[in-house]
């Protein structure tokens, strides 16, 4: 079997954890690939804005406005808004491991 991914070449793994930002998209491209509905992996991970080490004026702009945004509750809404669908889909509290279940 060829797969789409090249992390699964060779049949290394039993399981491939795939973040729920990126799942359905590669679900939708690739059939054969398969979703493990019952357990979840719930883990922290950090994303970044790189800034011109000489523009600190401008990453100062980006993390005030990101707290505020925080404080506020308009960056759940935004993320939400472009993200709710695929964090709610797997219905993560419903699974062994969610911070939830």
């Amino acid at each position: 079997m060829r797969y789409p991914l090249p992390e699964a070449e060779g049949e290394r793994f039993d399981f491939f954890p795939r973040s729920v930002m990126e799942i359905w998209s590669e679900l939708d491209a690739h059939a054969e690939l398969g979703l493990e509905r019952h357990v979840a992996l719930h883990y922290f991970y950090d994303s970044y804005v790189f800034v011109n080490k000489k523009k600190t004026k401008l990453a100062e702009d980006i993390r005030v406005g990101l707290e505020m945004a925080i404080a506020d509750g308009s960056f759940d809404r935004l993320f939400l808004q472009h993200w709710g669908e695929g964090v709610r889909r797997p219905r993560l509290d419903e699974r062994v491991g969610s911070p939830r279940s």
